[in-house]
């Protein structure tokens, strides 16, 4: 870029000093308890980890869950069309 364009009053930021960041002081203790660092023993409950044969149980339980209800939100429909062919 030519010298000629540069406004040397404007500062780029690489030139920019970096503001410091909001001390602990200053954020609100509920706050300071939500940003704290997760600990091991929060991030899974007490218990044996999850295993493939769970997962799979899980899977499987939500499925019937959805099939089921779908099931009996299709059914008032397949009745009336039952119902309205055989009128």
């Amino acid at each position: 870029m030519p010298e000629s364009i540069v406004d040397p009053s404007v500062k780029h930021t690489t030139e920019r000093s970096v503001q410091r960041p909001v001390g602990k002081a200053v954020i609100r203790p509920s706050v300071q308890s939500a940003l704290a660092p997760v600990t091991q023993s929060a991030k899974q409950p007490a218990g044996q980890p999850r295993t493939l044969a769970n997962r799979i149980m899980w899977l499987v339980i939500l499925w019937c869950a959805g099939f089921g209800a779908t099931f009996l939100f299709v059914l008032p429909f397949h009745l009336l069309v039952q119902w309205a062919v055989r009128r």
